[in-house]
């Protein structure tokens, strides 16, 4: 005969039950019995999740509108929230104001699982399932589950990011733009009109730096602790990269960075010790050894990296080679990292749209940097726990309206850069008969502030000859370090230099376009 357990024994039981199981208690005693059941349990798990953001929060708050202090209790709402009131301006709010559990009716174990589940990548559909099998909460709509996940992303984006130390390599990289699932598809080269939906794998029409791509700029320390902020469309500027990243790099001892020119100005303004790494570095390495040529002359010719100071490579070959083995110079682990990116904000999702990219980034770093804290990836439980406190501390809370109404964003293609890139590659294509299908505008030669007289000041001794050969300028054999502005006037005078350098830029790629 089984024993029938007292009031007080099952009680005793209750009070063990996790959420879940006290649903599924719930919904077994109110097919047929006390309905207002379900009303309790939500109230036991709203408190629940108020003493636990108390807890992560302290009980101290300021008023969302005017910052006040002078805060005092208010009485509470019908399901236990405790409400708040602004001495100040008269504001009333809760605890669960401008988090992201704000209006949810969903406990603490079923945001850990949803964090859990995006941890593994989890899609929108296997997350539903999961959570209505495991929490019971059937009816779930998909597109809840999205704005979800873009609420977590949001605040991802808000949580502190760290100090960069010692080495740090910083390059950008590039996505291209995507407007999916929308059903208006703004026209990236016109912000009033609509384009056409493409074909999966369509070729750009003018290269990473135009308005197709959104411009992604990394920067990697030898710890592996990441920063990366989406800049829009387009190439990055000096303000745009100083305002982003210089709170972060006040702990480095060296830059490495390609041969583009923002960098170069930015460690000339703070006097950082810079090395670079052309974008055409390995080509021109093969091309130098088939043709029979020492690293050390390559070197002396300005064809390879260097450390910059006065002068180009003015280091003797030797000591810049200790200095870059001893210092560990190189791009490698900020190629690693743009490798990660697209294998998780392109590949694994099938694509995403240009205005949640930000988003997408944030949440990337997020895991990367615990990952280099805690020495292991996020991938429990007890990880998805603590990244859920992380994103509570971070006091943000997209609207689903805002998540809706968000646009992909063009404003950093500048109109005259994008129509000076239409035309140039226009005019190379007809001169080249129609063979060329495609021409990038890197980030180390023509950006959106490009400045002619800069540029030729700053090209190694080899392109300024090829230049100047094109230009067929006698003399240009004769070019030689400390002796090259005659010729750079004379080039800059040329009336057709800019779709010289175009074609220069075809027949000596560094970028490889999508």
């Amino acid at each position: 005969m089984k024993k029938v357990l007292s009031f007080e024994e099952i009680l005793a039981a209750v009070q063990n039950l996790t959420p879940s199981e006290m649903r599924k208690v719930n919904t077994a005693y109110i097919a047929d019995k006390d309905k207002q059941l379900d009303k309790r349990i939500n109230k036991l798990v709203t408190i629940d999740l108020q003493n636990r953001i108390i807890d992560i929060l302290g009980k101290e708050k300021r008023c969302p509108e005017c910052s006040s202090n002078i805060i005092v209790n208010f009485g509470k709402r019908s399901n236990g929230v405790q409400r708040l009131k602004c001495k100040d301006c008269g504001h009333t709010f809760t605890y669960f104001t401008g988090t992201i559990l704000e209006k949810t009716k969903f406990h603490w174990d079923f945001w850990i699982d949803m964090i859990h589940m995006m941890l593994h990548n989890a899609t929108l559909e296997e997350i539903k399932a999961n959570l209505e099998e495991s929490h019971n909460c059937q009816g779930i709509h998909i597109e809840t589950i999205f704005n979800w996940r873009h609420k977590i992303f949001e605040a991802a984006k808000n949580v502190r990011e760290p100090q960069l130390k010692g080495v740090v390599e910083i390059d950008e990289t590039y996505v291209r733009e995507g407007q999916k699932g929308a059903d208006f598809l703004y026209d990236p080269f016109n912000n009033k009109g609509s384009r056409k939906r493409r074909e999966t794998r369509t070729s750009s029409k003018y290269g990473v730096l135009g308005p197709e791509f959104g411009n992604i700029v990394c920067a990697v320390d030898h710890s592996n602790h990441v920063i990366a902020k989406v800049i829009g469309t387009g190439s990055c500027s000096e303000e745009v990269f100083e305002s982003l990243f210089h709170q972060h790099l006040q702990k480095t001892t060296w830059i490495c960075t390609d041969a583009n020119r923002i960098y170069s100005k930015y460690c000339t303004k703070y006097s950082l010790n810079h090395y670079v790494r052309p974008s055409h570095y390995l080509k021109n390495l093969k091309e130098g050894k088939d043709k029979g040529l020492s690293e050390a002359k390559m070197y002396r010719d300005e064809l390879l990296d260097y450390i910059e100071a006065d002068g180009r490579a003015n280091l003797p070959y030797n000591k810049f080679i200790k200095i870059k083995k001893d210092n560990k110079l190189n791009l490698s682990h900020v190629n690693q990292f743009h490798s990660v990116l697209h294998q998780n904000i392109v590949a694994k999702t099938h694509g995403i749209s240009l205005k949640h990219l930000e988003g997408y980034v944030a949440w990337q770093c997020l895991l990367i940097n615990f990952k280099t804290d805690t020495g292991h990836a996020a991938n429990t439980k007890e990880d998805a726990k603590i990244i859920l406190e992380m994103l509570l501390k971070t006091k943000s809370n997209i609207l689903v309206s805002e998540i809706s109404s968000k646009k992909p964003d063009f404003s950093n293609s500048k109109k005259r850069y994008v129509n000076k890139l239409k035309s140039v590659t226009n005019d190379v294509r007809k001169q080249s008969e129609g063979k060329l299908f495609d021409y990038t505008l890197t980030s180390e030669d023509a950006g959106a502030n490009f400045n002619l007289r800069e540029f030729l000041e700053t090209l190694p001794l080899y392109a300024l000859r090829e230049i100047t050969k094109m230009c067929k300028i006698e003399g240009y054999s004769t070019i030689r370090k400390g002796h090259t502005y005659k010729f750079i006037r004379l080039v800059e005078k040329h009336p057709d230099i800019n779709n010289i350098i175009v074609r220069f830029r075809i027949n000596h790629p560094s970028k490889k376009t999508d």
